[in-house]
């Protein structure tokens, strides 16, 4: 019972202190690959893979089969009943069959490296997922922090424009219109904190975690936003040479140029090996159990031919069909280039956008920044009314959301670059 309790006190801490872990991005990646379903369902088929292997390798070897038959009849002429048994060992081999056996392994050897090609291309696609999903989540935490610094700006303004209204410096109207809109700045708080919640219920289903996620929020430098980038053609050639949809299409067609070599083995004889031993006994013999099976015993060598000489046209049509998916294998290779290219391409312009727009939307809040204090200067000394204060708080809040979306939209589009130059996601 003791033994009990301190288990489960062990138990507990350990929940405990599992659920307070900070995942970094690099955590939250690791634990998905070991627990998403979807990778565990590839890894299954990857153990099918290897088992098909050695079945095929298998199929090389001789069968052999114990036969025996027991038997009892009857006669009216005799009236009795006779009773026999047959015993035999049989052995079967392939010597030649135009190397099917031969090839079904390798394609069964290539299936499997395909099937690890699969899982490493689930693993991959639930990083990059996660990944997506993690800086949108530092995005909305952000967010979440902007939303609460406006609305304790809104609240001082309240505050200050609450004195201005005892002296009569500003109308009633001009109180309530300050009034409304930091109510709204509270509505945006809210909805900022909802989606920040949101984010977080999405990167705990990916990882295929109950306990929630509380997450290592990096510093993001602007050094870490803007970076000189490689060009479009050296991340693709990157790419080319580990691109888990380029390796697999490539291993198809090996797959299916073996299987042309298997159909055209249609057109070549079998060669088989056959052995055998065989003995019986007969209740009618004289002669003991023993004595029967001993004198009885026999034993076969046979080896057989089968020459194709006429099937219908399948093997020209096994051929034709193995031909026409080699084809179709090199089709989807160049596809699976031309997509992988544009997938690049488009990524890369679109991080150097972001990364323009991000320098260029810090010169804007700045700019905004001074304005804005510089017009609530005016406003507390009556020289600025509440409809210009509010418009350049309105383009404050514009060039903050602008610096955010720029620099985490670049963010994105760095690590998913990474990605396709088989570097580590970290942040």
């Amino acid at each position: 019972m003791k033994k009990n309790i301190i288990l489960i006190l062990l138990i507990i801490i350990s929940l405990n202190l599992y659920s307070q872990k900070q995942w970094s991005l690099r955590d939250c990646i690791d634990y998905a690959k070991e627990h998403n379903l979807s990778v565990c369902l590839t890894k299954l088929n990857d153990d099918l893979a290897n088992e098909n292997i050695k079945t095929s390798k298998a199929n090389l070897n001789p069968s052999v089969a114990f036969t025996s038959g027991q038997n009892f009849s009857y006669t009216n002429d005799s009236k009795q009943g006779v009773y026999s048994g047959t015993y035999g060992i049989n052995a079967n081999m392939d010597l030649y069959d135009g190397g099917k056996n031969w090839n079904d392994v390798k394609q069964k050897t290539i299936a499997k490296q395909i099937s690890e090609i699969e899982v490493k291309q689930a693993e991959d696609n639930i990083e990059l997922s996660l990944t997506q999903t993690y800086i949108q989540v530092l995005y909305a935490y952000e967010a979440v922090k902007t939303a609460q610094n406006n609305l304790s700006l809104s609240q001082s303004t309240l505050d200050r424009s609450k004195e201005l209204l005892k002296v009569g410096s500003i109308s009633q109207v001009d109180y309530s219109l300050l009034e409304s809109e930091n109510e709204n700045y509270k509505y945006q708080l809210i909805q900022s904190q909802n989606v920040y919640e949101k984010d977080k219920l999405e990167l705990k289903q990916l990882m295929e975690l109950k306990e929630n996620v509380d997450i290592v929020i990096p510093q993001i430098k602007q050094e870490d936003i803007i970076k000189v980038l490689p060009s479009v053609e050296t991340i693709y050639n990157k790419a080319l040479t580990f691109m888990p949809s380029i390796m697999s299409a490539k291993k198809n067609k090996e797959s299916y140029e073996l299987g042309v070599k298997s159909a055209q083995g249609g057109y070549y004889p079998n060669l088989s090996l056959t052995a055998g031993m065989n003995t019986g006994h007969n209740s009618e013999s004289n002669y003991a159990l023993t004595k029967q099976l001993k004198t009885s015993l026999y034993e076969n060598v046979g080896l057989n031919v089968s020459i194709p000489i006429y099937d219908k046209r399948q093997t020209k049509s096994n051929i034709i069909t193995a031909k026409n998916q080699v084809l179709v294998a090199e089709n989807t290779i160049q596809t699976n280039e031309k997509e992988l290219y544009k997938t690049i391409d488009e990524l890369h312009l679109d991080c150097i956008s972001y990364q323009n727009s991000y320098i260029s939307a810090q010169s804007n809040l700045s700019s905004a920044q001074n304005s804005y204090n510089l017009i609530e200067q005016q406003y507390n000394l009556g020289l600025k009314n509440t409809i210009e204060l509010l418009t350049q708080r309105t383009s404050l809040i514009n060039a903050q959301q602008s610096v955010l979306q720029s620099k985490y939209q670049a963010l994105m589009k760095l690590k998913l670059l990474d990605y396709y130059q088989n570097k580590t996601i970290e942040l």
